[in-house]
């Protein structure tokens, strides 16, 4: 089965379209140096989601990010086009693990409403090994939310045979999982994603509904 196509879920998944998203609040411009991007608030997405606050757009423009990032409130990210130029690319230098634990170039952590469109979400850089931490494009950890018309790619272990007890193995481009109780929902729509090494959405826990 081709690993564009193929969706594991390993929980009771239940299918919802009733995904509420926030889009009130002010909008900031993110643009990386030497960027033909002008009004730029922020120089990096991290100093952009410092300042925000809930129901704020953090716009990006086109260039290559560096950089890890984890959103805790819930914002709207969103690539945009100057020039007729539109990819905006987050690719961190070396992908390792976060504080929860996991690896992933974005981390959504305990909070709802967050978008994340229009942007390419590449993890080639990863260090992972093994099957015990989890790497991932984009990871929703107790949260809620929506990733569309983007480009997930590059979530492979360097060394696949590095993790032979679980099957397929360890990789996924969005993950949506949860560390108790409760209920949340994601859509992931109208993206994609390619070269993972297990799931292109994985979906665990009996609280998690998607839309896909």
């Amino acid at each position: 089965m081709s690993t564009r196509k193929r969706i594991n879920w390993i929980a009771t998944v239940v299918f919802s379209v009733g995904i509420c998203q926030i889009s009130w609040g002010s909008t900031y411009v993110v643009g990386a140096p030497n960027t033909p991007c002008p009004g730029a608030n922020f120089s990096t997405i991290g100093a952009a989601l410092n300042v925000v606050v809930d129901g704020d757009t953090i716009e990006v423009c086109p260039a290559a990010y560096p950089e890890q990032v984890v959103i805790t409130k819930p914002v709207t990210l969103v690539g945009i086009a100057w020039n007729g130029v539109g990819r905006a690319v987050i690719q961190p230098t070396t992908l390792t693990a976060n504080s929860l634990g996991f690896i992933a170039v974005v981390t959504v952590a305990n909070t709802p409403g967050v978008t994340i469109s229009n942007l390419a979400i590449d993890a080639g850089n990863n260090t992972a090994t093994g099957c015990t931490v989890s790497l991932s494009g984009i990871h929703f950890y107790n949260s809620s939310g929506s990733v569309l018309n983007s480009s997930i790619s590059g979530t492979q272990l360097p060394n696949p045979l590095s993790c032979t007890t679980l099957f397929p193995g360890n990789g996924s481009g969005v993950q949506a999982d949860q560390s108790g109780t409760g209920s949340y929902a994601i859509t992931v729509q109208g993206n994609s994603i390619h070269d993972f090494g297990r799931n292109g959405v994985l979906v665990n826990g009996a609280g998690q509904n998607a839309t896909v």
